[in-house]
């Protein structure tokens, strides 16, 4: 049940990522969803890979970025998406998992 949670936060990192780069949410939104240092606790207290609470650490970061670093926060995504989707990659299909 640990490998469905961590690949279901994981893909809701990747859509929370897209959205803010295609500006269809704000940061402060994001922040709302998932990078937050509430969430970061709660997670860390359900057992989730520490590889995943450091995107979703880096995340809380946006929006210093946004409002300090504005012409480096696409690439900051960028880099977010990636490292979400390596992550991502490191886990079994849905074939393959027991979801129930």
């Amino acid at each position: 049940m640990k490998e469905v949670n961590e690949k279901k936060c994981l893909i809701e990192i990747l859509g929370t990522l897209v959205a803010l780069k295609f500006r269809v949410i704000s940061v402060d939104e994001s922040e709302k969803y998932i990078f937050s240092p509430k969430n970061i606790k709660k997670l860390y207290k359900d057992g989730i890979s520490p590889s995943i609470l450091k995107i979703i650490e880096l995340g809380c970061e946006l929006e210093d970025i946004e409002s300090l670093l504005y012409d480096k926060f696409d690439s900051e995504i960028e880099k977010l998406i990636k490292k979400t989707v390596e992550e991502l990659g490191k886990y079994s299909p849905y074939e393959e998992v027991d979801w129930d």
